[in-house]
């Protein structure tokens, strides 16, 4: 089978992450025996076309941005982030979806993110190689999804949004889209011409070298060349770090917030330690003598 090959190419020990023949590879990475065999588990895992379709489910969230977004939902529309628009209009298929991708993504305040990461696509799959090609094929559906769930597990550190909107054209079966919906988010975002705020929190006065220091990591994380306009504000409440508040992208690393996530995950962690020990007294079972009850709490 072709997703068969597809995996045993992708884990190939010598050289590349390599899709052979389906134009588009990493830099080599040597790894031992041992790391082939479990990199190809859990490929095969991974690139299981029920669970990569089962992702749906579990991403409801998304699932109905997207949907009312590009009007396939019958679901009550969700409240609007402050108005983004391109300055442009794309009605082809592929457009449509594309405008779907970018009206999600200015909701949600991370245009920014999903813009660096659609060119991280459009780089990592060589527009003009056989990639394109093979979605537009006569590959059945269940091997073109393969292409995809692979794609999305070779490029690391996707947002949910844009995992989702893979997992999106997977699911609707409109693979012949994928790249050109790509390449017509990238024209909309690119229409973007007008200044960015900012809007920094931090927990003191920040000197000259703070700020000077702090907006370079904050630059990081916007498209190269955006330009941007920085306000501070201050609140000593943060305790440290700082938030970041645009139109284009949110982003919270305050030390109160951080403390505040530790509290929720130990709760959570206590309650369902709880809730785990009050069924085993119930059923009678010592779970807690079991190797993933304490894989689960204590490691």
């Amino acid at each position: 089978m072709f997703a068969s090959r597809l995996v045993r190419q992708l884990v190939s020990s010598r050289s590349s992450v390599l899709i052979a023949r389906r134009g588009f590879s990493t830099q080599p990475t040597e790894v031992t025996p041992q790391q082939l065999q479990k990199q190809q588990q859990d490929l095969v895992s991974l690139t299981s076309t029920q669970n990569f379709k089962n992702l749906i489910a579990t991403t409801k969230h998304y699932y109905e941005i997207l949907s009312e977004a590009i009007g396939e939902s019958n679901v009550t529309p969700l409240a609007k982030a402050e108005s983004i628009q391109p300055n442009l209009s794309i009605s082809t298929p592929a457009g449509k979806l594309a405008h779907a991708l970018f009206t999600s993504a200015a909701q949600m305040r991370c245009i920014n993110i999903v813009s660096k990461e659609v060119e991280k696509l459009l780089n990592f799959i060589n527009i003009g190689s056989t990639f394109e090609d093979s979605l537009k094929s006569k590959f059945s559906n269940e091997e073109k999804t393969t292409i995809i769930s692979l794609l999305a597990n070779s490029c690391t550190g996707l947002s949910p949004l844009t995992s989702f909107f893979l997992y999106h054209i997977a699911f609707i079966e409109k693979f012949e889209l994928l790249v050109p919906a790509l390449k017509d988010f990238k024209k909309l975002a690119d229409s973007l011409s007008t200044d960015v705020t900012v809007k920094l929190t931090v927990a003191h006065n920040y000197s000259a070298a703070e700020k000077a220091e702090l907006e370079k990591e904050v630059t990081s994380f916007f498209v190269a060349g955006t330009p941007i306009k920085y306000n501070y504000t201050v609140d000593e409440s943060i305790i440290n770090g700082f938030k970041i508040e645009s139109t284009l992208l949110n982003h919270d690393a305050t030390l109160k917030s951080a403390e505040e996530k530790a509290k929720r995950d130990v709760s959570a962690l206590v309650e369902s330690l709880k809730k785990d020990i009050e069924q085993a007294i119930k059923d009678e079972n010592p779970v807690w003598e079991t190797k993933e009850f304490q894989d689960k709490y204590f490691l």
